[in-house]
């Protein structure tokens, strides 16, 4: 629907919603709402942050329910023309290094083309526990992707590092009380 819309070719990429992700339970709304003024988190899905941080798709309570643009798409639930791949590709080994190797993929395409969301889109998805890094592991992966994010487009000036370190700081301190990493 998204792309037959797309005369010009415009959009270059196109995501849905997975529809499994994990309900919205009171510690998941706590820590929104202390992620949100700490610039962790944002009140529109599918944005990245001056932190370079990013605001998640199913992770706030305010989703998407009409096709929007977003500045990147979903991993597990996103589709690109075919041109697209003439010009970029995933980056070889960030996934060994950092998570987030989806945004930055999306990030890249959306300089030459628009991403939009279409809430319509559906799907389960289902992760292997096999493929689970340890919780150890899995925020040191996640702070290396956000890192990643903030120096490759969203970092201008060196005050920038601010709304960087103060996210990650109560990001740490918050995982560290709580005992939970973001993807529990």
């Amino acid at each position: 629907e998204v792309y037959s819309g797309d005369v010009k070719k415009e959009i270059g990429g196109v995501g849905g919603n997975v529809i499994n992700t994990k309900k919205m339970t009171f510690l998941r709304m706590l820590r929104y709402f202390i992620d949100l003024p700490a610039g962790i988190s944002g009140l529109k899905e599918g944005r990245v942050l001056i932190s370079g941080f990013c605001t998640d798709f199913g992770e706030t309570p305010f989703p998407i329910n009409t096709i929007e643009p977003v500045q990147f798409l979903p991993g597990a639930a996103f589709s690109f023309r075919k041109e697209v791949f003439e010009h970029v590709s995933f980056r070889p080994g960030l996934h060994d290094l950092a998570l987030h190797e989806d945004k930055d993929f999306s990030l890249r395409v959306a300089r030459n083309y628009r991403l939009r969301l279409n809430p319509e889109a559906r799907l389960f998805h289902y992760e292997s526990p096999l493929m689970r890094p340890t919780k150890r592991k899995w925020g040191r992966k996640f702070i290396n992707g956000n890192y990643l994010l903030f120096r490759d487009y969203t970092r201008s000036h060196p005050f920038d590092w601010l709304f960087f370190l103060f996210p990650l700081f109560v990001y740490l301190l918050e995982r560290t009380i709580l005992g939970v990493c973001k993807g529990d």
